[in-house]
């Protein structure tokens, strides 16, 4: 196993941040998540890191893959096989739904339902245990399931 900052990484993968703030540019990340904290860091291309987001495990309410807009749907209730079929090829229409949502011409009524196509991954947590704050992001390396398996996973043996 991976080792980060004295912990041993559970799950790890790399994605393109949309930052709520704009402290933090869009860029690609690395998300390591360890018994202890979520990692989101940017490479530096020279053997470091810088560190965006150091989150305490027990600050995270959720990990999940959602539709911003498609409000009818909530992930976090179903059942993680349900949710895994629902998103088997949730990157495929990621950047399907993304490129038409911005294209010109296209018919404004059909906006909304082109969204809900775009799938995001989004970390849900209290910063400093107060404060509720979304993360989202997209264009993964690889599908997203294995982290949040490896959430609830370490969730329920808590």
């Amino acid at each position: 196993m991976e080792m980060y900052k004295t912990e041993e990484v559970v799950e790890m993968l790399t994605a393109k941040i949309y930052s709520t703030d704009k402290n933090i540019p869009d860029c690609r990340v690395i998300i390591r998540l360890t018994a202890g904290h979520l990692f989101i860091s940017e490479d530096n291309f020279d053997g470091t890191f810088e560190d965006h987001y150091v989150i305490e495990f027990d600050q995270i309410d959720d990990i999940r893959i959602d539709a911003p807009y498609k409000t009818s749907i909530d992930y976090s209730a179903q059942s993680l096989d349900k949710t895994e079929k629902q998103s088997k090829h949730w990157t495929d229409g990621l950047m399907g739904g993304m490129l038409a949502f911005g294209r010109k011409g296209k018919n404004p009524l059909r906006r909304e339902q082109e969204a809900t196509k775009v799938k995001f991954l989004e970390i849900i947590y209290k910063e400093n245990y107060e404060k509720t704050e979304h993360l989202y992001f997209d264009e993964c390396n690889k599908s997203p399931e294995k982290l949040i398996k490896e959430f609830k996973k370490l969730k329920e043996s808590r």
